[in-house]
Formats: structure tokens, sequence, C-alpha cells
């Protein structure tokens, strides 16, 4: 169990000595004739993962003592607040109240400040804000004030044009966990009517590793730390993608920004352009324990390698009755291919074939309401629906009701699948993926982008 009651300032100084301290203008001050309050931020704008300090100033300007009661509602996209003021709590349930009462004496001020973290899930809001309210008990007025702070987007891709060459980074997960796996996608566009000569250098942020190509049949090379160099002619009208994969660092903090850019030179011109992209480290998720005052910060279960990059595989257990492998390249795909990176799941294929793909998960205490993302595409040229079933299990149980494989069922495309897996807190869970054909026509089901995560969001 871990406690984040840590850092809250308090003070008592004289007014002028508040300015003197801590050097910013209050904004936005409500007042009545008596007591005056201010709420301040210590950054105009955020992002995900940067810690925030709200400061509440509060100015007794009468000639007697004056009784209040403090509440400051903390949105739900700030975790990890940090409090240690004697008498000041933050509330157990949702949303949150910092509450504070106490006694200020005539032509005094008290100050209190405290520092959240801005979680993963404000990257859908475009501001945070928050708002405190004191109550004078003597005469039961309230004043108020509020505060809003931006929030910068983080982005999965990033275009750099003009009218001859076009340069798009696209990255698999804008949020991604220690050890996970991570792609990158570089698309180049040669929009002139001559052919261009171009020299494209990506340096990685030392918090990849394990870098392995994806694009087949390129000039792709690596060589330490980490940079991918790629040096030829694009003709006119014409375009290029290169992709490799990755895996995070565990040593990764919460938080942490992991950045990298390509830059890309058109030999003829001298002409430089480029493109950089972040995507930020996500520890852990907070959930509440009832009837308690602290948080409990609690890592969400391991599903490894869920992108089935990681090779050779050690993570899942493929059975099949009439092929060697379950996991296979985007060659054995072909036509078709994998939502990301090199390597997918193939059930079905042949008639009379069951396959599968299993791996075994350990779900900590308190985690009841976590979710099964993954990524599936139907394609089957089986005409009869309900000869084909797919399954989707935990511990032998349907998380789903079997799905049928057939035409009229068919993806033409990946799409996300996403299953509520709610009371299987402190146990051990199999998960399952498996395809059932009879002996009529072919069905194939791909899987790909396996997850545990609380949100069904489509852009991760």
């Amino acid at each position: 169990m871990v406690s984040h009651s840590k850092f809250m300032g308090i003070m008592i100084l004289p007014i002028l000595g508040i300015f003197l301290l801590f050097g910013f203008e209050v904004a936005h001050a409500q007042s009545t004739d008596d007591v005056e309050i201010s709420k301040t931020a210590s950054s105009e704008s955020v992002k995900i993962g940067e810690l925030i300090t709200y400061t509440i100033l509060i100015q007794n300007h009468s000639e007697i003592s004056s009784t209040l009661s403090l509440t400051d509602t903390i949105p739900m996209y700030l975790t990890d607040i940090h409090t240690n003021t004697v008498g000041t709590a933050v509330s157990p349930t949702l949303p949150q109240l910092l509450a504070w009462t106490g006694e200020i004496e005539a032509d005094e001020s008290l100050v209190i400040s405290y520092t959240a973290r801005v979680d993963s899930a404000a990257q859908d809001v475009e501001e945070i804000v928050n708002q405190v309210v004191a109550r004078d008990i003597q005469n039961g007025i309230e004043i108020e004030d509020d505060v809003a702070v931006a929030v910068m987007p983080v982005e999965d891709s990033v275009n750099i044009t003009d009218d001859e060459i076009e340069i798009t980074k696209h990255v698999s997960a804008k949020y991604v966990h220690p050890e996970d796996p991570i792609t990158y996608t570089i698309s180049i566009h040669n929009k002139s009517a001559m052919t261009a000569t171009l020299n494209l250098t990506d340096t990685l942020d030392v918090k990849v590793t394990d870098v392995q190509p994806n694009t087949l049949g390129t000039s792709v090379h690596f060589r330490r730390p980490y940079i991918l160099n790629w040096m030829g002619e694009l003709s006119a009208e014409s375009s290029k993608v290169i992709s490799y994969t990755g895996k995070i660092v565990s040593t990764a903090q919460d938080g942490e920004e992991i950045i990298n850019q390509v830059l890309m030179k058109e030999i003829q011109s001298g002409i430089t352009k480029t493109a950089q992209i972040m995507v930020i480290v996500k520890l852990s998720h907070t959930y509440y324990l009832p009837f308690h005052q602290n948080f409990l910060i609690i890592p969400l279960p391991e599903l490894a390698n869920g992108g089935f990059e990681i090779r050779p595989n050690a993570s899942w257990t493929e059975q099949s009755t009439n092929f060697d492998t379950v996991i296979v390249d985007r060659n054995t795909l072909l036509p078709d291919s994998p939502r990301m990176g090199n390597w997918a799941a193939w059930l079905g294929g042949r008639a009379n074939e069951t396959s599968s793909i299993r791996q075994n998960i350990s779900v900590p205490k308190y985690l009841d309401r976590l979710k099964l993302r993954y990524y599936y595409w139907v394609a089957s040229e089986e005409s009869n629906c309900g000869d084909d079933r797919w399954f989707v299990q935990a511990n032998n149980a349907d998380l789903q009701p079997p799905a049928e494989l057939c035409e009229t069922n068919n993806t033409n495309a990946w799409r996300l699948g996403c299953i509520d897996m709610n009371n299987f807190d402190e146990q051990d869970v199999t998960i399952e993926f498996r395809a059932e054909l009879d002996g009529s026509g072919n069905s194939n089901l791909y899987i790909d982008d396996v997850s545990i995560d609380d949100d069904c969001e489509e852009n991760r």
C-alpha cells in the first residue's frame, strides 16, 4: 500500500510577505468585505504525466478572526495528490475533495498549496478546471475561485510537407508501459515530377531498445546508439514506407517523455526536414480503496508480447490441428498484413481446424474493472453462418458470446474488440482466443495487439 500524502505547505504570513515569497500575480480573486480568496496554478499548460502545483491564498481583511471551512474539488484527471497539512484531508470518494477548517486571525493570511500529477485520462480534454470554495462559518457567506490549465495534446503522428516532399511519422501508441513493444512508421511521398535522392536519419531515444526493422527489401541498417539510416532514390509521384519496432526500457519512469526525431535531407537541393514525435510512459493506474484515506497505486496485470513482435515467442501457448505455429509473420499472412509491426496470430485457415493462443496472467487484489483489448480481422469463405465459430475466454468461460466466422461477418479490415473482465481480482487467469472450423468452407481469424487496460479507447 502506497500513501501519497507527502507535500503540502501552509503558512500564516503578513500579506506583503506572501507576494515577496511566491512572486506571482493573483488573478480572479473573489472577496467579501472581510475575506478574499484566490487560486493559482504553477503553469498555464501541462502535458500528460507532469506535476502541477495549486496555491490557494485566503486573506482576512477584517479586524476580528474568521473561522473558515475550505473545500477544493480536485478533477478526476489529477492523481498522486501530495499533502501534509495538519487538519487538511483528501476525501476517499470521487470527485476528490481537499478540505481544511480553521481560524485566520485579523489582518492575516493563509496559504495552502498541493501538488498533483496529470493522469493519462486527461488526454481527451482541452483543459483542467478546478474550484476552491471557502465558507465563513460565522455568517454563512461563501466565496469561490477557480483556475483552468490547458492540456497539451499528445499526437500519435506528425506530418511535414511542402510542394515536393511529404514526410509523416507515426507511432503505434501514445502511452506506453516499461517493456512495452513500440512501432514507428515513417512514410515519405515524392509529390514532384522528378526523381528525388534522399538521405534519411532517425535518431531513437535512449529509452527505446531491442530495435528491429520491419521493412523488407530496403537498405535500412542500424548502428549504436540506435540510429536508423536510409539513403536512396524516390521516383516521381511515388512513396516509401519504413517501419521498425523496439521495446521501452524497464527503467522508464512514470510520466517520462520518450522523444525521437527523423531528419530527411534532399541531396540535390540540400533542403532538410525534421519530424519529431513523443510518447508518454505510464507506470500504473490509480484506484481507490473504499473507506480508506490513502491512494493505492496498483499496476495493471501484465500481458506479455501482446503484439507478437518479440521473437522467439515465449509468452503465448500456440495450438493447431493442422499447422506447426499460429503466430506468423507478414509474409505468411499475404495478401493481408499485421495491424502493427511484422507479426500476428492466424487462427483457422483450413477445414477441420481448431487453433488457439492462450496466456496466463495474475490479477492483483482490488483490480475488478479491467478490459481485455484486442484487434481482430475476419476473412471467411464459409457461406453458412454457424458452421465456423471463434471464442474469447478467461479460465475456459466465455467473455463474450461465441462469434460466427462466415462471409456476412467479414470485417475487411482490423477492428477493435474490447471486453469487460470484471471480478477476476486476486486470481490467476488464462486468456484464450480460439477458432473452430468444420469440414466445409475455409475461415480465417487474425488477432493482433492484445492488452489489458481500463478503457476501450480506439486510438491507442
